[in-house]
């Protein structure tokens, strides 16, 4: 998932929205022409886990760097901040269609 390659002829606008289900990647040419792709979630961590990691051994032997284990407690630790701030600020919302709040959370 990580790695994909994109050939531009012409202009390209990109848009990288998170998800319900993952990110989000919406890519549209120079003739307004929309192309979405998603990636789930569990994708997205394990490639960011296996970016950050080697197999020593086995499969169970898995390892990583000082850096990059503080770099992936800082990013997980970042994402749970941002998404408590994003839940936050959603919950107070008005909801303008006069449903009743249906609490997922």
């Amino acid at each position: 998932m990580a790695n994909k390659k994109i050939e531009a002829v012409g202009e390209l606008d990109i848009f990288v929205l998170p998800t319900m289900n993952g990110i989000g990647v919406t890519f549209i040419d120079d003739r307004d022409r929309p192309f979405f792709q998603e990636y789930p979630w569990k994708s997205v961590m394990e490639d960011l886990l296996e970016f950050h990691t080697v197999t020593v051994f086995s499969t169970r032997d898995v390892r990583t760097t000082m850096s990059s284990r503080n770099t992936l407690l800082t990013t997980a630790d970042t994402m749970i901040k941002h998404a408590n701030n994003l839940k936050e600020v959603v919950s107070k919302m008005e909801v303008i269609d006069g449903e009743k709040s249906n609490k997922i959370h």
